[in-house]
């Protein structure tokens, strides 16, 4: 209608109606109403703007079967209903107190009186025991009733507390915290323990008058995160319980070393020992994926079960129950099309494992890592080796060996000369006087000499860091000394691009490192990609080596 009182009347308002407000003229406001547009008188009515905000999201659920409305009012249209027994959840509400809400049914809001809020509870991580009887909950509500507990009692944990319930931190469920016993946890300095022999666990960390929950199997090995006192905190295929790390059939074990993932074969059948206590017996031959090793135990993947593998060894290069493959050596990675169809396979090594799919030609895999002749490679959310090929090679893959046969090497330093040299080795791992490749390198200054003796190549890295830079294609042979490539600005790494610090390009043939054998980036990537860690030597001497340099002999001095 006009702003006078002349004008013609288009509709009568109902009261608590939703219109929205266009703009004001004089004593009338103009509003949209429906489909319709017109002027309101403000004497003799009341607007109240509705916003609607964002807000954390929470869960709900109503007490009886609840209208849900287009607009947050009464006598809006109705969108659809909300279910009596229904979790629902809201991350808006309006400015009136009303709250929107989708659903498979279809979006609206409801009012704030007509739902019940879950409480949000309070972070308590602590271990909880559950009574044979106990019920659980699907929401910290006595209306979601989920079922009981109808097996023995049990140590479950708890990461917390909401509306006097608790919250199971595995299960997802809800138990009224009148029901159980709570126990506070500890971070535990105990990492892993192993059982000598079959060891009781308990289900408080109390070793008088408790009732043993269950019994840990000798062999077998347990991770630990939380601890009470003496008491570790386990988990194994019975579930929870505390076992008192200073009994004498319990051996605390320390805490390991991580290798490159390296594949390995076993010589023997062996027990996997699961770190959930699960037992998997694996025949000779198995492959296996070694990840980190510790006094007397390896932790590997066979299976799709990772657990630990009783050794005689406490490094990876004197374990004698496994034959080493080849280690994964991480590359910055890189795509590439393929110009034929390529098989990925599950192990790096064409004599075990399996073919895991077939890419056909003209798709594009992603490169992550190399593995003597393999390459680690993903393809649709399938991970695998591929044949190491020309047409998949790119600069940091150069020095890939591209046969499965090819010869094993021994790396030699001549201190002396300032040489590192690449020799073949024979079937029978005997040094021949055939040399691959060589290089000048600079070792260690009078201060921090590079050390003469015997050393098995050990963890690889792209780049490792120094305080001022990074090093290409870095290979650790003793504790903190390293093959590695000149020395790169730090920020090079960031662009995936080895950018050599000038000043320090002219460094071969110098006693200038740490002890670390710093060497042009080409011989570097070479030892990187053809030698593998934990199986080739490096021997350090004070001259004497008899070198013979052959037409075959490549200088990677340059």
């Amino acid at each position: 209608m006009l702003p006078v009182n002349a004008g013609g009347k288009l509709t009568t308002i109902p009261a608590w109606s939703l219109l929205r407000v266009v703009g004001e003229y004089g004593s009338y406001y103009y509003v949209q109403y429906g489909d319709l547009e017109g002027y309101l008188p403000k004497t003799g009515c009341s607007v109240t703007p509705i916003t609607t905000a964002a807000v954390e999201a929470q869960e709900f659920y109503v007490q009886a079967e609840t209208a849900l409305y287009q607009q947050p009012l009464y006598g809006s249209q109705a969108t659809g209903t909300l279910k009596q027994g229904t979790v629902y959840s809201t991350s808006a509400v309006a400015s009136n107190g009303w709250y929107y809400v989708e659903t498979e049914d279809g979006t609206g809001y409801v009012p704030s009186d007509a739902i019940t809020f879950f409480g949000k509870g309070n972070s308590s991580f602590c271990a909880v025991i559950v009574p044979e009887g106990t019920l659980y909950y699907t929401r910290p509500d006595n209306s979601f009733l989920a079922g009981q507990n109808a097996d023995r009692t049990v140590v479950l944990l708890s990461d917390a507390e909401a509306n006097g319930f608790r919250h199971l931190w595995d299960e997802g469920l809800y138990l009224k915290t009148t029901d159980v016993q709570r126990i506070g946890l500890n971070e535990s300095t105990v990492k892993l323990i192993y059982a000598t022999e079959d060891t009781p666990v308990w289900l408080t960390p109390s070793d008088k008058g408790t009732t043993v929950a269950f019994t840990m199997a000798a062999d077998t090995v347990c991770s630990v995160s939380y601890s009470v006192g003496d008491y570790a905190l386990i988990k194994t295929e019975s579930g929870y319980g505390f076992v008192y790390v200073k009994a004498d059939t319990l051996t605390v074990l320390s805490e390991g070393t991580a290798v490159n993932r390296t594949a390995a074969v076993l010589k023997e059948a062996a027990r996997l020992i699961g770190t959930d206590g699960t037992i998997c017996e694996l025949p000779e031959g198995e492959p296996l994926f070694i990840s980190e090793v510790l006094d007397g135990f390896i932790l590997c993947t066979a299976r799709g079960i990772t657990g630990y593998l009783k050794t005689d060894a406490s490094k990876l290069a004197s374990v004698s129950c496994v034959t080493l493959i080849g280690s994964d050596a991480e590359l910055d990675g890189y795509q590439v099309t393929l110009t034929r169809e390529a098989v990925i396979r599950s192990f790096p090594d064409s004599r075990c494992g399996e073919d895991l799919c077939t890419v056909p030609a003209g798709q594009t895999v992603k490169i992550q890592a190399a593995n003597r002749c393999w390459l680690l490679a993903e393809w649709n959310g399938i991970q695998g080796y591929i044949m190491g090929a020309e047409d998949l090679l790119a600069e940091e893959t150069t020095e890939l060996p591209l046969t499965e046969d090819g010869p094993s090497y021994e790396l030699v330093l001549d201190k002396n000369t300032r040489y590192l040299y690449a020799f073949v080795l024979d079937e029978d791992g005997n040094r021949t006087e055939e040399i691959a490749v060589y290089a000048l390198v600079a070792i260690g200054k009078s201060t921090t000499p590079t050390p003469s003796g015997t050393f098995t190549l050990g963890n690889k890295e792209r780049r490792h860091r120094f305080t001022n830079s990074f090093t290409p294609f870095t290979v650790e042979y003793v504790s903190k000394r390293y093959i590695h490539g000149l020395p790169c600005y730090v920020t090079s790494g960031l662009h995936g691009v080895d950018k050599v610090i000038p000043w320090l390009a002219k460094s071969a043939g110098n006693a200038v490192s740490g002890g670390c054998l710093r060497s042009p980036i080409a011989i570097a990537r070479w030892v990187y990609l053809n030698c593998p860690s934990y199986q080739t030597k490096l021997v350090v001497v004070n001259g004497g080596v008899n070198a013979t340099i052959s037409e075959t002999s490549i200088n990677l001095s340059d």
